[in-house]
This record gives C-alpha cells, sequence and structure tokens, in this order.
C-alpha cells in the first residue's frame, strides 16, 4: 500500500461521524492527562507501510506511540528511533519482542503471529527479554512490558507461582539496566485457577518494586474484573494502561464508542499513579478511522 492510499485513508476516517460520547459531551479529566496510540491497531498497515505509517499517526495529531508485541518487526531499531525522533514522537514503553527469524519482514501477516506464539511460553522469556532490554535502554525506554505469556502457562497454581518466580527474575535483570518490567493482561488470567485468580496472585506475589501491569480496560472488563477496583486495590502497580473499549456483546469498540466510563477511569488511575496511557483496538474494520475516532473523543475530555 503506497502513502497516498494511506492519506486517503485517513482522510475517509476523518469525515465519517464522530463517535457518540463527542456528540452529547464529555466529562474533563485531569489537564495533565497524556495520551499516545497502541500501533497494533494498526497491525496491517504497519506490516504493509511500517515508517509511512507512523508519519500518519504523527500527522493525525499523537505525539507519543507505543509498538506491538511484534517490536519494530524486523526493522533495525536504530533506524526507528531516529525516524521517531525526526516526527518528534515518543515511545516511552517499549514491549518485549520475538526472537526474529532471519526471513521475518518476508513472513505474511499470520505467519508473523504464528512465530510470537510459538515464543509466548516461559522457556522463551527471558531470551526474549535479554533481546528486547538493550534496545528498551538505547530507545531511553523506562517501561518494558510483556504482551502476553501463553494460557498454557496459567492452568495450575503452581504454574501461576512460577510464571510469578519468573517475572521477579526478569523484573531483576531489568532493574539493574534501569528499566521497570511490566505484564500486560488479557482475559485468561481472570479464570478461576484452584480457588485463585491468576492475575491477583500475580499482583500478591510479584515484587512491586520489580515488577508492574499494564492494565487493559477491555480484557479487564471482558474477563470479568472491575478496573476501577484494581486501580483502587492496587495503586502504583500500573503506569501504563491501554484504553480500549466494550460494546454489550464484548466486541472491541473505539475508545468512547462504548460502555466503559473512561473519564472516571483515567481520573483514577492518574491519581493511583499511572503515567501512560495508549488507545488500542484489535482488529477495527477501518484501522485509521478507529484511531482518528479515538484520539478526537480523548482529546475532548481535557
Amino acid at each position: 500500500m503506497k502513502r497516498r492510499e494511506l492519506l486517503r485513508l485517513m482522510t475517509q476516517g476523518s469525515a465519517l461521524t464522530a463517535c457518540p460520547s463527542m456528540v452529547f459531551g464529555a466529562s474533563q479529566v485531569p489537564s495533565d492527562f497524556k495520551f499516545g496510540l497502541q500501533l497494533s491497531t494498526l497491525n496491517q498497515l504497519m506490516n504493509e507501510e511500517f515508517f509511512d505509517t507512523i508519519t500518519l499517526v504523527k500527522e493525525m495529531g499523537y505525539s507519543v506511540v507505543e509498538f506491538s508485541g511484534g517490536g519494530y518487526l524486523g526493522h533495525d531499531p536504530q533506524q526507528v528511533k531516529d525516524h521517531l525522533a525526526e516526527l518528534q514522537l515518543s515511545a516511552p514503553v517499549g514491549r518485549v519482542a520475538p526472537n526474529y527469524p532471519p526471513n521475518y519482514r518476508s513472513l505474511s501477516s499470520d505467519e508473523r503471529r504464528a512465530v510470537g506464539r510459538s515464543q509466548s511460553g516461559l522457556d522463551n522469556l527471558l531470551s526474549k527479554i535479554r533481546a528486547s532490554l538493550p534496545i528498551a535502554v538505547d530507545m531511553n525506554q523506562q517501561y518494558l512490558n510483556i504482551p502476553i505469556i501463553s494460557e498454557a502457562e496459567f492452568t495450575t497454581r503452581a504454574k501461576v507461582e512460577n510464571v510469578v518466580s519468573v517475572l521477579n527474575e526478569a523484573g531483576k535483570m531489568c532493574q539493574e539496566q534501569g528499566v521497570l518490567l511490566g505484564y500486560h493482561n488479557h482475559a485468561f488470567e481472570f479464570e478461576n485457577v484452584e480457588g485463585i485468580l491468576p492475575y491477583d496472585l500475580m499482583l500478591a506475589e510479584s515484587d512491586p518494586d520489580l515488577v508492574s501491569f499494564q492494565l487493559d480496560t477491555y480484557w479487564v472488563t471482558r474477563g470479568g474484573g472491575d478496573i476501577m477496583q484494581y486501580l483502587t486495590d492496587h495503586p502504583g502497580r500500573f503506569p501504563s494502561c491501554h484504553l480500549k473499549d466494550i460494546d454489550a456483546a464484548g466486541n472491541f469498540e473505539d475508545v468512547g464508542s462504548g460502555l466503559i466510563d473512561f473519564p472516571a477511569f483515567i481520573t483514577l488511575a492518574i491519581e493511583q499513579g499511572s503515567h501512560h496511557f495508549f488507545v488500542e483496538r484489535d482488529g477495527p474494520p477501518n484501522p485509521l478511522q478507529s484511531a482518528r475516532n479515538s484520539f478526537n473523543y480523548l482529546t475532548s475530555l481535557s
């Protein structure tokens, strides 16, 4: 896809009707609220036109980005750093990426996802962090988040305790380089396992000086958790959050178009120590439109 086609798609998105929350007005959030875009929202475009898509994100109005679980998708981190600097975009939160095979950039989207899935177990985690950590340091990133650990690692209490042990070990490795490790949740961490919720055990038994958590509003809600209660019960554990909306059927929505009370969530999150917020929607039908809708809604809050 060429740059002119990307521009055409972005123009189409801007002409569409604003999301409902904007039409009817929205509550204010603290004046220091800032947000960025999780680039997985634009996965297909990132795979096709990596640098041009990042440029469009800046032109859309975003000043902060977070890369997907695929990291820089096989591109040279120094080139990425230079491109961000040229655009005056920041990327303060890093992601633990797969160990790329040499032909990664020539793989299809499905094949790239398969690479990520094949490395989502605990046996690969420490090696991925060792590879990702120097890049995060060079990118001046304060945080390095694990996008997912295989659901198979959460099927017994003993396995969850092992996850916590590995997280603490990895967190120590990151701390030695001045980076705070984080874990991004999905819904399966909220399924009862031998009388406990894995997410609760992870919060309770991980060392808060070594391990943080990136709260994903959609997945916590989809899993049956209370996003406000987690913020209240665990102040300071969520330095970054994914702002992702959900509809009554449990589907993804643009931020502000679903059920989540984002003004209340953002206000409490800032009070409880969250610093970085990223818009995200998994597999939107029109990615650029979705990113723009969420940007417009959140901009209207402050």
